[in-house]
Parts: structure tokens; C-alpha cells; sequence
């Protein structure tokens, strides 16, 4: 509910100074109902203005989880009990109290919510449980709909995880995040290890980035879109060491800038980039430093301005691996596959490029590497509908039919055979037969 159930401004207290301290208030009588609901302290002379859980109950009074005071006798406390909170940064410092708990915030589409400064959530505590998780609803708590954080003025980032590594296993989940096409405006940005984002849609943004993974390790997007990039790059990976960051079922998508720029231990599986214009915009690019592989499986890469991929990174050394499989190349302005880093040994063992299919890429399928024995040279466009994001393989002979089940492994270490198709979306098997593969997103 959106008011408080019990609220007044007369809350007292004879010991603030311990923990536990009690409460008391001439307007409500605590009872057996109250325990393990929030008490907010907002106002109130010599009182912590914070969040308090009430643990316990008895003769009215309240038992809260920790001192609540500077002074040990203090009255005329403002105090709410229950009901939301006005903003998501008002969440985000009220989830930055506790010890050792699973806390779960949820955020209501109620409304677009405007702000004008970043929100960091930075939960400091190192005392805190394994998870914390904020998420977004649109009307009963688990339906993955999504509020939308817009932003009204430029020169910021929406959302940053900061926990300053202290806390891992952080998540972010089922918001659209609204740039406004302000000035310098970023979307959101990993600033720790160990955290995740989900099903966000980030869009309209000017700056570095839609979403940046910095150079934090363990760090994960699944189903995140990023729309209209005009800056940097829809998606921005890490720029040194051999960092793991993650993206499952993402896309970029109508832009001018780069769909993905990675360059360190980045993974992604069922990704798509498409239709992001501009001469010089390719779908992906990849710049290799250090001991790392980047990887690219059952991913699209349709409808840029220049390659699908661009590769520019040091492929002399076996330790510097692009692994791309599975994947499709389509309608690009120049090449599908682009190396142009190191050649030589680049060719021998800087790639793995094989079980990928080729379409209608104005120069020629690949650049300085050999397409792999299992390539497939499609005649006709795979795709249901790729200008309208339905990049669901259609059944035409020599397009889309041509890649279902013709990707790798097929058959998978003496366990059994599957039939996993060449793109991100895997076709629908008639009624009554075993489902092959997975199915995503």
C-alpha cells in the first residue's frame, strides 16, 4: 500500500542508546502484528533518523533491532510503520541496514519516475546476507513488468551498482531505464564484482554507454536491451585483464554507435545486434589484451552499417582466443567477419570461427580468416522479419530452414545427439515431438 498503516509523532524511548531499544507511542499500542514490520524514523530530536525492525512486542511496547537514539531518554519522534517508499533512492538506503539477510525491495510501475541525479546503490554493510535484489513489478509482485526510471537533465548515469565489493550477488531486475536523449545522459554500469542485471531496457542515451561492465569481474546481464544508442556503445565490456563479464539473450538495437564493444573475458550467448546505422557502426567490435577469450555462441549480427564484427585485436599469442559459433552474419555494410589484427598466427589459433551462417554482406562473408569447414552460405534472409526484430529463423529453403538444427554440437560427448539451431531463436518443433536445443530467450 502506498500510505503508512500506523504513523504519528510522538514516539518515546527510555534506553535509545541500547541495543535492542524499546519504543513506545500514545496512538498505537504495539501488539503481536507489528513484529517484523519496518518502523521508518524520519524526523525527531536526538533520534536516528533510519530504518528499525520491530523484533518483539510486549506491554504495548516495541522491541527494535538495534539502539535507536543518541540520548537515552527521547519523545516527540516521527515514525511510519509500513506502506512504501516515495523513490527508489529512499529504497535504496533503506536496504543498506541489516545483517545477514535476504533482502527483496520492489518497485511498483505506478507512474513514470523522473530523477535528476544517479542512483547508486551502494550497499556498504559488509554484514549483509548473500542476495539483495531490487525489482521492478507492474501489478502483483513476480510479473517481471517494468517501472521506468526517466531522467531529467543530463550529464549522468541512471543506475550504478557500487558496493564497493563488499557485497556480491547483487541484482538489479525489470526496469526501463529512459535516458531522454539528455546530454551526456548513461544508462546503467556495473561498479563492483559479483552483481546482476535483468530484463532492462535501457534506451535513448547519449553518453559512454547503455550498459558498461566496466572492468569488474563476475558480472552478468540476461535479457537486457538497449534501444536507440547515440553514444559510445549500446553495450561496453572491460577494457583489461581476464575479467568474466556475461551477456545472456541481450540486445542492441536501433542505434548509430556500436551494438557490443568488449575487449576482455567477455561471453555472450543468444545475443543480438541489428540495425544500428552509420558508415563507420559495426554490430560488434573486439579488442583482445592480456590472457582472456572472448566468446560469441548462437548470437545475430544483421543490419549494421559496417561489419557484424570487427576484430582488431593481437591474435599472436594462444592465449588471446575469439571463439565465434553458431552465430549468424546478415545484411552488413562491408564485411560479416572482420579480423584485421595480427595475421599469421591469428588465423592458426587467435579464432575459432566455424558452424556460422552468411547473408547478403556487401563486401564479402569474412576478412583475414578462413570461414570453417561446417559455414553455411545462405541464398535467401533466415529471418522472420529482421527490420521489425523478429529474427525468428523462417522455413525457407536456403534461409532460415537451412540453419534449423545445423549447429554445434549435434551430437554431445557419447551422452546423446541434439539438434541446436545456427542463430539466437530456436525453431518451434511440431506438435507431439521432443523438444531439441534450448529455447530462448
Amino acid at each position: 500500500q502506498t500510505s503508512p498503516q500506523f504513523n504519528g509523532t510522538d514516539l518515546v524511548s527510555t534506553n535509545a542508546t541500547t541495543t535492542p531499544c524499546i519504543v513506545t507511542s500514545a496512538s498505537h499500542n504495539f501488539v503481536s502484528t507489528d513484529v517484523g514490520n519496518i518502523i521508518q524514523i524520519p524526523a525527531g530530536t536526538n533520534w536516528t533518523h533510519s530504518f528499525f525492525e520491530i523484533v518483539s512486542v510486549s506491554s504495548n511496547a516495541a522491541t527494535l533491532d538495534r539502539a535507536c537514539g543518541s540520548s537515552a531518554s527521547i519523545s516527540g519522534g516521527t515514525w511510519n510503520e509500513g506502506g512504501a517508499l516515495g523513490t527508489v533512492a529512499e529504497l535504496n538506503t533503506a536496504m543498506n541496514v541489516g545483517t545477514n539477510i535476504t533482502q527483496v525491495g520492489w518497485v511498483k510501475a505506478d507512474a513514470t519516475y523522473v530523477i535528476n541525479s544517479a542512483i547508486v546503490l551502494n550497499m556498504s554493510d559488509n554484514t549483509k546476507g548473500t542476495s539483495v535484489q531490487i525489482n521492478g513489478y507492474t501489478t502483483s509482485r513476480g510479473d517481471n513488468g517494468q517501472p521506468t526510471l526517466q531522467a531529467g537533465a543530463g550529464s549522468f548515469r541512471l543506475v550504478q551498482i557500487a558496493n564497493n565489493n563488499s557485497l556480491s550477488n547483487m541484482t538489479f531486475r525489470n526496469f526501463i531505464l529512459d535516458c531522454n536523449g539528455q546530454t551526456s545522459s548513461n544508462g546503467f554500469q556495473f561498479f563492483s564484482n559479483g552483481n546482476n542485471a535483468e530484463n532492462l531496457k535501457v534506451m535513448n542515451c547519449t553518453g559512454a554507454s547503455g550498459i558498461d561492465f566496466d572492468t569488474f569481474t563476475s558480472v552478468n546481464c540476461r535479457n537486457c536491451w538497449v534501444h536507440h544508442q547515440t553514444g559510445g556503445a549500446a553495450f561496453l565490456g572491460g577494457s583489461s585483464g581476464a575479467v568474466q563479464e556475461v551477456c545472456l539473450w541481450c540486445v542492441a538495437e536501433g542505434g548509430t554507435v556500436l551494438g557490443f564493444n568488449v575487449s576482455a573475458g567477455f561471453v555472450c550467448i543468444g545475443c543480438v545486434s541489428a540495425n544500428n546505422t552509420g558508415v563507420n557502426t559495426d554490430c560488434a567490435d573486439i579488442t583482445t589484451n592480456g590472457i582472456i577469450q572472448t566468446v560469441f555462441l548462437n548470437s545475430i549480427f544483421s543490419g549494421c552499417g559496417r561489419d557484424g564484427m570487427l576484430w582488431t585485436g593481437d591474435g599472436s599469442s594462444q592465449n588471446q582466443t575469439v571463439i565465434i559459433l553458431n552465430s549468424v552474419f546478415s545484411g552488413n555494410g562491408r564485411y560479416g567477419f572482420n579480423n584485421t589484427g595480427t595475421t599469421g598466427t591469428a588465423a592458426a589459433y587467435g579464432t575459432v570461427e566455424n558452424y556460422n551462417a552468411y547473408y547478403n554482406n556487401a563486401t564479402a562473408a569474412v576478412n583475414g580468416v578462413a570461414q570453417g569447414a561446417a559455414d553455411v552460405t545462405l541464398s535467401g534472409d533466415p529471418f522472420v522479419s529482421g527490420s521489425t526484430l523478429n529474427f525468428a529463423l523462417n522455413n525457407t529453403a536456403g534461409a532460415g530452414k537451412a540453419l534449423q538444427g545445423a549447429g554445434f554440437p549435434g551430437v554431445l560427448a557419447s551422452v546423446g545427439a541434439g539438434y541446436l539451431d545456427i542463430g539466437a531463436l530456436q525453431h518451434q518443433t511440431v506438435a507431439g515431438a521432443k523438444a531439441v536445443g534450448f529455447v530462448g530467450p
